[in-house]
């Protein structure tokens, strides 16, 4: 980091830190798996329901807990 500007560091991490961000919202990890809206209005049988989708993974839970620690330094 010898010889670069602190104001560059500085723009360099915010630039990443809005990356972060966006992919979080990109990827809707910043919504609940259970409060996600329906798509139906009406109750339809059990073999023309959309799959639910699955609990957010370790992964995706560190991904999000990342870019909060980040935007938050």
């Amino acid at each position: 980091m010898a010889g670069k500007h602190p104001v560059t560091i500085k723009a360099t991490i915010t630039i990443f830190a809005q990356l972060a961000v966006a992919m979080v919202y990109e990827l809707r990890l910043n919504t609940q798996v259970a409060s996600d809206p329906p798509q139906l209005t009406c109750i339809p049988p059990v073999h023309m329901r959309p799959p639910q989708r699955p609990p957010r993974t370790l992964e995706e839970c560190r991904a999000v807990m990342g870019t909060f620690v980040v935007i938050s330094t």
